[in-house]
């Protein structure tokens, strides 16, 4: 069935049996018990720490996204400011991210007139994957040499000469026999194919499944049956096919997504949703590794990276930022932190302790907590005070928006710019 009632809610807010909920298109969706039922079902076969069921409710964690259940679409938001109740600015926030994260190509579409067509979040996703798609069909497809097993009249092949017994002990004019062919159908193709038919089914009497039928024209006809998980763990990305891995990763997502388990043939839910943590760290580490060609008089390196600590145990930063070379080098750790900083602007002291500990394993003077905000503010460094430390490692509480104007809603494309000034990095 396709969905197309809408319900927005922010991480970590909570929808309840029985209520109504008002969406950006100003009409009510009440949530049911058959809704909760089946976020229930999912939960207890996944073990998923997507969401918590609370009684006669469902209590969102800090996974942002979008759920589509039976006849509903659930928007999962990501929100900093406690204050504001504005659902579309934050679509487009997270609309954003994803596109500068790479999550999926929708670098061609325009926030604005997403708004202005009230396009769900989940049509974004699939529109995402037919765009892969079509790439790689005007590439051309590609072929794979695949063991093709059969009875045959003609002694053809390879003999595989137990199922020939088995088979044929009472036919003498077949052979049963294993040959190499050059062909279009093997696992990428099934694969690609088999979330085609999902995205089709899902879009019925749509533009969409108009696109999905057009685009499989171009590919081999595959048998109808469910793909496993064990036959989508066989999948390999290589050097000679690197260019369909993006669409891979995408079909990948659509098939695990079904339901709970995608070889029973059950679509109740399609959950497609991410670690706003994670999304936010990525973004981050995004805009700064934009900056790299632009300053390669300084030799500016930008990643993550991880240090044994004792035993088995790992140290693991979310952004290293290093400049210069081996006589030279200097550098600096940045912690993302996707939450909202109490009105003491303090930091907790976990925090505080972690950025410490990563200075001292990584030999940097500087380090920085970057905290969302609805405005990026200045840097304010201060000492550590530790007496062993000659010079004394700083650290400052960084906050930093999406926005460049968050009114006009206008994002910021020069972020990484910014934090690398601030961070005395360039001028």
């Amino acid at each position: 069935m396709r969905a197309t009632k809408l319900i927005q809610v922010f991480e970590h807010q909570t929808l309840r049996v029985g209520e109504s909920y008002v969406n950006m298109n100003k009409s009510e969706v009440v949530f049911t018990k058959e809704h909760l039922k089946v976020l229930q079902d999912f939960k207890n076969r996944n073990e998923t720490s997507f969401f918590k069921i609370q009684g006669k409710a469902v209590k969102f964690n800090s996974y942002v996204g979008v759920i589509q259940i039976e006849d509903i679409i659930i928007e999962i938001l990501p929100k900093i400011d406690k204050l504001t109740e504005d659902k579309s600015s934050w679509r487009d926030v997270l609309i954003y991210i994803l596109k500068i994260t790479e999550k999926f190509n929708i670098k061609k579409t325009d926030t604005a007139s997403v708004r202005a067509q009230r396009v769900h979040l989940l049509d974004i996703f699939f529109e995402a994957y037919i765009k892969e798609i079509e790439t790689l069909v005007r590439k051309g497809l590609i072929k794979k040499y695949v063991t093709i097993e059969s009875n045959r009249s003609v002694l053809k092949g390879r003999l595989q000469f137990e199922k020939h017994c088995t088979k044929n002990l009472l036919n003498k004019t077949r052979f049963y026999t294993s040959q190499k062919q050059y062909t279009p159908e093997h696992i990428l193709h099934f694969v690609l194919v088999r979330a085609l038919q999902i995205v089709a089914d899902k879009n019925k009497g749509t533009e969409l499944h108009k696109s999905c039928q057009k685009w499989l024209l171009h590919f081999p006809h595959f048998k109808d049956k469910l793909i496993t998980k064990k036959e989508l763990e066989t999948v390999r990305i290589t050097r000679k096919n690197a260019h369909y891995e993006k669409a891979v990763q995408l079909a990948k997502v659509i098939i695990l997504n079904l339901g709970p388990d995608i070889a029973d043939g059950k679509q109740e839910m399609i959950a497609l949703l991410f670690d706003m943590n994670a999304l936010w760290e990525k973004y981050v580490i995004k805009t700064l590794k934009r900056e790299m060609p632009k300053h390669k008089n300084i030799n500016l390196k930008v990643a993550k990276d991880s240090k044994k600590i004792w035993q088995t145990n790992i140290l693991e930063s979310d952004i290293v930022i290093s400049t210069g070379n081996a006589e030279n080098e200097r550098t600096y750790i940045l912690d993302t932190k996707w939450k909202l900083l109490k009105n003491t602007k303090t930091p907790h002291a976990q925090d505080i302790r972690q950025i410490y500990t990563y200075c001292k394993f990584w030999n940097s003077k500087v380090g920085a907590l970057l905290y969302p905000s609805n405005e990026t503010k200045t840097f304010t460094f201060h000492d550590y005070e530790n007496d062993h430390d000659n010079p004394k490692i700083k650290a400052s509480i960084g906050e930093i928006s999406v926005f460049k104007d968050k009114e006009k809603l206008l994002f910021d494309n020069e972020l990484g710019q910014n934090i690398l000034k601030q961070l005395g990095i360039i001028q």
